[in-house]
């Protein structure tokens, strides 16, 4: 390469970067945690969530729109929940208007307890000018992840009492985000492992050893919830 040739190459690189430059002054100040993480009871305890943006821009510089939307995934096509024009004051469209507030300048408010299906991957896109001649839009994005600790929904009965020989069955169920797995144990001793579809525990033709006292435990990443059973011989 001669050095007339490596002096365009290098002008033009410089040029390029300076372009690229100039079309990206608008940032990001902040932003929300991602992915941002809710566990029920913890810090998930009821109240409205807030996902606060904020940018910062330069002087020739206006915000024509700002948009927020959600989507379950990537492939997914985004869903437009409100828009703000010029810095006004969002206006929600009618389908989540129910569900979500927004405030100036890059604010989106989840109105409602927030469960684990308001899930979604939030988006939001500002979109600037300069001098009249609209810009690269500003976009950034946040996975919310709603965990439930576990729940027991169905609980063994506290006592049954069997005579030996007989069948019995035991059944504790239980729901949570994860789905959360149940194990059984006798007197400290586990059983069995049990998935949150066939949580149920079979004595089949009881002997004095299946006598004594139980409990099911629900677990899942976030916590875990457990009950007694307690079997005993039935009176003759």
């Amino acid at each position: 390469m001669n050095t007339s040739h490596g002096k365009r190459v290098a002008r033009w690189v410089s040029a390029t970067m300076l372009i690229f430059a100039s079309l990206h002054r608008l940032i990001w100040d902040k932003q929300p945690e991602k992915p941002t993480i809710l566990v029920e009871g913890v810090n998930n305890t009821g109240e409205s969530l807030k996902l606060v943006w904020t940018y910062v821009t330069e002087a020739s510089e206006s915000i024509d729109r700002v948009t927020f939307q959600r989507r379950r995934d990537d492939a997914d096509p985004a869903e437009d929940i409100a828009s703000s024009v010029n810095g006004g004051a969002f206006n929600v469209f009618s389908k989540f208007i129910s569900n979500y507030s927004a405030s100036v300048p890059a604010t989106l408010i989840l109105r409602n307890p927030v469960t684990n299906d308001d899930e979604f991957i939030y988006s939001i896109v500002v979109s600037p000018s300069r001098n009249d001649r609209p810009v690269p839009s500003l976009i950034d994005k946040v996975q919310l992840i709603v965990f439930v600790p576990p729940r027991i929904t169905t609980e063994p009965q506290r006592e049954s009492k069997v005579s030996v020989g007989e069948n019995l069955t035991l059944t504790c169920s239980a729901s949570g985000d994860p789905l959360p797995e149940v194990t059984w144990n006798k007197e400290g001793q586990v059983l069995r492992l049990f998935n949150v579809t066939g949580p149920v525990l079979h004595l089949v033709k009881v002997t004095r050893e299946d006598f004594g006292s139980y409990k099911c435990t629900a677990k899942n990443k976030v916590g875990e919830a457990s009950r007694p059973a307690l079997v005993n011989i039935a009176c003759e």
